[in-house]
């Protein structure tokens, strides 16, 4: 599934090696790619296979729509973009305030543009006009590249902020605007996570961005700008610093902390406990959202939601056997599979095991269990474990 990041990289180092100049471009490139090409070739047959099969166009929309639109439809997830934007703006204005030797920030600017043009260029071919094989690249893979080096470039210009003397930079006033943007964006984006995206928001922020862009080109922030002292900034930048990081904890890190969280929580831990118990060679059916079963249960399951298959023969398997563990014939995303496993009834359950050779179906305890006609082996305060006899 990551071959895309091989795929990628030809193009996006490629471009970086043109940006650097013309000296040693042969012997650098050939350096660069030669190992590239290598695990290309041996990844080759894969790669056709996927591209020959038959299934390709239903399995790429299956994917992409189905499966996983928040990687390759960018307009379920623009609200990801407002904050790339904005470290983007902090990043190009820190990286020409950084006292590094020439040649490396020759080479720094050439692999930031190259990022930062590939991952726009991506964008407008999936926004404005969609392009499935531009999708299917999963260009976005690399745009946590780009906000790293602009984290890494924003750091730096800290500690370049540090022990400058000048308070006459004025790359300190792009500096400025790009924390007043991105202090803004984190704002936006809690606001947009908690009550939508519409396309008011949307206009709103492009908005502002064209505004600051605006009142930096005439030179109307001078005056404002130019009566911030260094130290206000260097205290500002710190303060956005410590914002970004507590709010990448408290919206991901904490959520699946297994240490501070009890992830994946007391009862789900419980079923695996019990899990374990059973036949190695046990198979289950279980809830489509339970993707740590077989890794932490350690058991088959029939299907779930995380594993998917990447070739189009296989992806077309996963989908069958979601239309028959949901009972919903072709869903359109998670919730529907989901909505439709909580109907289970018996019947299923007795296809499930001619088909697929099932043993266990893992329920919840507020499902109609009791007239399911099979015996309960195992149940705790959330779940419960039939025996498909």
């Amino acid at each position: 599934m990551h071959t895309n990041f091989l795929l990628l990289s030809f193009v996006y180092i490629g471009l970086a090696h043109i940006f650097i100049g013309k000296e040693n471009f042969l012997p650098r490139t050939i350096k660069q790619f030669t190992p590239l090409l290598i695990i290309l070739v041996i990844k080759l047959p894969i790669l056709f296979a996927m591209i020959s099969s038959e299934n390709g166009e239903l399995a790429t929309y299956i994917f992409q729509f189905i499966r996983s639109p928040f990687h390759y439809v960018p307009n379920t997830y623009l609200m990801d973009f407002y904050l790339i934007c904005g470290w983007s703006i902090v990043g190009i204005a820190s990286i020409y305030i950084l006292n590094v030797e020439e040649a490396l920030k020759r080479h720094l600017i050439a692999i930031y543009a190259s990022l930062l043009i590939f991952v726009l260029i991506a964008t407008l071919l999936t926004t404005v006009t969609f392009i499935p094989f531009i999708s299917k690249l999963f260009v976005w893979r690399i745009a946590p590249f780009c906000n790293l080096l602009s984290q890494i470039f924003f750091v730096s210009a800290l500690i370049n902020f540090a022990f400058q003397q000048s308070n006459n930079s004025p790359n300190k006033h792009l500096l400025s605007i790009g924390l007043i943007g991105i202090g803004g964006l984190f704002i936006f984006r809690w606001y947009a996570y908690a009550y939508g995206i519409t396309a008011f928001n949307t206009f709103l922020i492009i908005g502002l961005f064209g505004f600051l862009l605006i009142l930096t080109s005439r030179n109307y922030l001078d005056r404002f700008l130019g009566s911030i002292n260094l130290q206000t900034v260097k205290y500002l930048s710190m303060a956005l610093v410590g914002l970004s990081l507590i709010y990448g904890y408290n919206s991901y890190f904490f959520k699946i902390s297994s240490f501070v969280n009890n992830y994946p929580g007391t009862a789900e831990k419980q079923l695996y406990s019990w899990v374990k118990s059973s036949p190695e060679n046990s198979i289950f059916v279980t809830s489509l959202e339970l993707d740590s079963f077989r890794i932490l249960g350690e058991r088959a399951v029939v299907v779930d939601w995380r594993s998917t298959p990447v070739d189009p023969d296989g992806l077309i398997e996963w989908y069958k056997r979601v239309e028959d563990v949901s009972g919903v014939n072709e869903f359109k995303n998670l919730e529907d599979a989901q909505n439709g496993y909580l109907t289970m009834d018996a019947a299923r359950l007795e296809n499930l095991k001619d088909l697929y050779s099932a043993d266990y179906a893992v329920l919840f305890n507020n499902q109609n269990i009791s007239l399911l006609n099979f015996k309960t082996v195992y149940k705790n305060e959330k779940y419960a474990v039939l025996a498909i006899e």
